[in-house]
């Protein structure tokens, strides 16, 4: 039996996103970290149909490219839970794990509400 992918450690107690860590990548501008965001979020529901497409195909090769990419935007915007549920979705991709694959994908569709969520908390206090 090939062995789960270890699951990154993520704190659950603190915002999805470490905003000390991204403004810097954002030259501090919180309106324009804000503005890609939004544009970001609004692109996720196709991400998310482009994942289950690829999962209903069994196309390991395209979720884990899939999953690798989406992780690399959310680290540029540290959004942690979000970079570590693409990480263990790539992780399981790789290791074509069906079992562990849909539990990742609800992960990530998760660390994006939550994304939402708080995107529109910054708006309200900008």
């Amino acid at each position: 039996s090939t062995p789960t992918p270890s699951r990154p450690v993520v704190p659950q107690n603190t915002d999805p996103v470490e905003l000390e860590n991204a403004l810097p990548r954002f030259s501090h501008d919180m309106a324009f970290f804000t503005d890609l965001l939004c544009v970001f979020l609004e692109s996720s529901n196709e991400k998310v149909e482009e994942f289950k497409d690829s999962i209903y195909e069994k196309d390991y090769e395209k979720l884990s490219v899939l999953a690798h990419n989406l992780k690399g935007v959310a680290k540029n915007f540290s959004a942690i839970r979000l970079a570590a549920a693409c990480e263990s979705l790539y992780d399981a991709a790789v290791a074509r794990q069906d079992s562990v694959i849909s539990n990742q994908v609800a992960d990530l569709e998760s660390s994006i509400d939550e994304l939402k969520t708080y995107h529109g908390t910054l708006l309200a206090n900008l």
